[in-house]
């Protein structure tokens, strides 16, 4: 799944969540400029991080092996459909 798509995917979590305003403008200009690895680990965990190369490498097979995946297919596959 590109980036793009994910972080897509990520803000429209953050859109439709009970946050205040001003946590979702932090988070949405967090999501801009977010790596991959950042990316996933806000969708795994909820956390805002930067991972190392050792931690980048964990967040891969967490997310490889969660059930996230298919929630994030069936999300892009809406998106496409719009």
């Amino acid at each position: 799944m590109e980036l793009k798509t994910m972080k897509r995917i990520t803000g429209e979590i953050v859109k439709g969540s009970e946050m205040s305003t001003k946590a979702k403008i932090q988070l949405f200009n967090y999501i801009k400029e977010a790596t991959v690895h950042q990316i996933i680990a806000l969708l795994l965990d909820g956390t805002i991080v930067n991972p190392d190369e050792e931690a980048q490498e964990i967040l891969e097979s967490r997310f490889l092996e969660s059930d996230i995946l298919d929630f994030l297919d069936a999300k892009e596959a809406e998106f496409k459909k719009k």
